[in-house]
C-alpha cells in the first residue's frame, strides 16, 4: 500500500494518474512482470509478490488460490521467499506452499483486516484491523506462538494505527498512528514488547514504512518528503526528485542503506519511483517501456532489486523488478515459446569499456535446451528466419557466440549465461574491439520442441558503452 495515500485515508489505495513517460537516472534495467502490482520481494530478488500471487523467473506469476476463487492482495514475503502474507476477503492470511492459504484468527472489534508485512525469517506478521466505514484501523503483530496482538496506541492518541513492517527478527514494528483529530495528522511509531507503542518523534506529520533486519534504521514520510531516521541520529530527510513536490520512503535494504519509494506531486495521484543511498542520493530508476507512471514499493536485501508497479496511459497497472545490476534497454518483442512464456535477455555487470565486466543472460528458456548468444551494432527486425518461430532483432554485421565453450544448456532452470570480453568481441570478418561511445545489441538465439523441432529468439537488449 502506498504510504502516500495513507496519509489521507489509512483504509485505501494510492491510484496513480498518468503522465508524461520520464527519463531513467543510473544503471539498471528493469524486467516487465506482467498485469498487476509487485508489492513485496524476497532478500536475494528471486520471489516477487503482488496482486497475482507469488512470482520467480521459473513460474512467472502463480496464483495462490484456486482460479475463480475470492480476491486477494499479497503485501509481504520472507527473506527466503516461502512464506507470503497478504489479505483475502477481507482477512488476513498466511501462505506457505506446504499448507497453502490460511486465514489468520483474527481479534474482536472490526469487521475486517489485513497483513501488510512480514519479518524476514517469517515468524512476525503485521498488519491492521479496520472499519473502513468508520475510517478507522488498529495495528496488530501476529505470531504462530501468540496468534494476533494489539499494538496499542499512542499516548493522548485517538487510537487509530496501522502496523506496516516489522525487523528481520520480528522484535520492533513500525507504522503510523492518527495522533490528532485528523488522518493528516499521524506520527511514526516504533513499538517493541518492552516499550509498547512509542511516538519516534518526528516533529510534525509522519508515517513509518520500512525498518532495518535489526530495527536501527526507520523510513518513511515526514512533512512531504521521504525520510530515514536512527535514534543515533534523527530525522534525514531524503529530498524529492526534480520536478517533483513530495516523495515517500516504503522500503528500506537490511542494512539500512539503501532506500526506496516514489516521487509526486501534491494534489495528484502520480508516481516516480526511485532508490537511494548515501553516495548517489535520491535516482529516478528505469520505467517498463510504455509507462507513464511507476511507484517502488519493496527492495531486496542488499538494495540491487526493486519491485514495484508502473501504469499505462489506459490505467492498467503491470508489476515490475527492477535491477542495479542489469544494464541496456529492450526492444524487440519476444515471441512466447514451449513454456507459454517468452524467453527474455539480461546483461549484468557495467556499461564502462575500461571494466570490461559484461555477463549475458536468457532466462524463460524452455529446459534443457541449447542456445547462444548473438551481438550487433546494428537493430533490425527479420521474422522467423529459417523456419523460426521468433525474430531476429539484429542486422549488419552479426558477432556469434558459438564456440564450444560459449554454446550453453538451459538446465532445468531454463536459465543460461557466459561472461563476454569486450576487448574480443567474435565479428564474421574476425575479432573487434567495444569501444566508448559504441551501441552494441543482444539477442539470444535457442532450441525448442514446439512441438516439433524448432528455434526461437529472446528479446533483445541494446546498451551503450562509455
Amino acid at each position: 500500500m502506498n504510504a502516500a495515500y495513507r496519509l489521507a485515508s489509512l483504509v485505501a489505495l494510492l491510484a496513480p494518474a498518468s503522465l508524461a513517460s520520464p527519463p531513467a537516472f543510473g544503471q539498471g534495467s528493469v524486467l516487465n512482470l506482467g498485469p498487476g502490482e509487485a508489492r513485496g520481494i524476497s532478500a536475494d530478488g528471486s520471489v516477487v509478490v503482488g496482486t497475482k500471487g507469488r512470482w520467480t523467473a521459473a513460474t512467472g506469476f502463480v496464483g495462490l488460490l484456486p482460479s475463480g476463487t475470492a480476491n486477494y492482495v499479497s503485501s509481504g514475503v520472507s527473506a527466503d521467499g516461502s512464506i507470503v502474507v497478504g489479505v483475502s476477503a477481507g482477512r488476513p492470511f498466511r501462505w506457505t506452499s506446504a499448507t497453502g492459504l490460511q486465514a489468520l484468527v483474527v481479534l474482536p472489534g472490526f469487521p475486517a483486516a489485513a497483513a501488510e508485512g512480514v519479518s524476514a525469517d517469517g515468524g512476525t506478521i503485521v498488519g491492521r484491523r479496520f472499519d473502513p466505514a468508520a475510517m478507522t484501523s488498529s495495528a496488530f503483530g501476529w505470531t504462530a506462538a501468540g496468534g494476533m496482538q494489539d499494538l496499542g496506541a499512542l499516548p493522548g492518541g485517538t487510537g487509530v494505527s496501522i502496523a506496516l513492517a516489522a525487523s528481520g527478527d520480528g522484535s520492533v514494528i513500525v507504522g503510523g498512528a492518527d495522533y490528532a483529530n485528523s488522518f493528516a495528522e499521524s506520527k511514526s511509531f516504533i513499538w517493541t514488547s518492552a516499550t509498547g507503542m512509542q511516538d519516534v518523534g518526528i516533529t510534525g506529520n509522519s508515517f513509518a514504512n520500512g525498518v532495518s533486519d535489526d530495527g536501527s534504521v526507520i523510513v518513511g514520510f515526514a512533512n512531504g518528503t521521504a525520510y530515514r531516521w536512527t535514534a543515533a541520529n534523527g530525522l534525514q530527510d531524503l529530498g524529492t526528485l526534480p520536478g517533483f513536490t513530495s516523495s515517500v520512503a516504503e522500503g528500506v535494504s537490511a542494512d539500512g542503506t539503501v532506500v526506496v519509494g516514489s516521487a509526486f506531486n501534491d494534489g495528484q495521484s502520480i508516481c516516480r519511483a526511485f532508490r537511494w543511498s548515501q553516495s548517489t542520493g535520491m535516482q529516478e530508476i528505469a520505467v517498463v517501456p510504455g509507462a507513464v507512471s511507476s511507484c517502488a514499493l519493496a527492495v531486496s536485501a542488499d538494495g540491487s532489486y526493486v519491485a514495484g508497479y508502473s501504469e499505462d496511459a489506459t490505467g492498467a497497472f503491470t508489476g515490475y523488478r527492477w535491477s542495479s545490476t542489469e544494464i541496456g534497454a529492450r526492444y524487440c518483442t519476444p515471441v512466447a515459446n514451449s513454456t507459454g512464456r517468452p524467453a527474455l535477455m539480461n546483461l549484468q555487470g557495467s556499461a564502462l569499456v575500461a571494466d570490461n565486466n559484461v555477463t549475458l543472460t536468457a532466462e524463460f528458456l524452455p529446459p534443457n535446451q541449447f542456445g547462444f548468444f548473438l551481438g550487433s551494432m546494428t537493430q533490425g527486425f527479420d521474422q522467423q528466419p529459417g523456419g523460426s518461430q521468433g525474430n531476429l532483432c539484429l542486422d549488419g554485421q552479426i558477432a556469434r557466440f558459438d564456440e564450444p565453450s560459449e554454446i550453453a544448456n538451459a538446465g532445468p532452470s531454463g536459465t543460461f549465461s557466459i561472461p563476454i570480453d569486450l576487448t574480443v568481441i567474435p565479428g564474421p570478418m574476425g575479432l573487434v574491439s567495444v569501444m566508448a561511445g559504441e551501441t552494441w545489441n543482444f539477442q539470444a538465439w535457442y532450441r525448442d520442441v514446439n512441438p516439433g523441432a524448432v528455434s526461437n529468439f529472446t528479446d533483445a537488449i541494446s546498451v551503450t558503452f562509455n
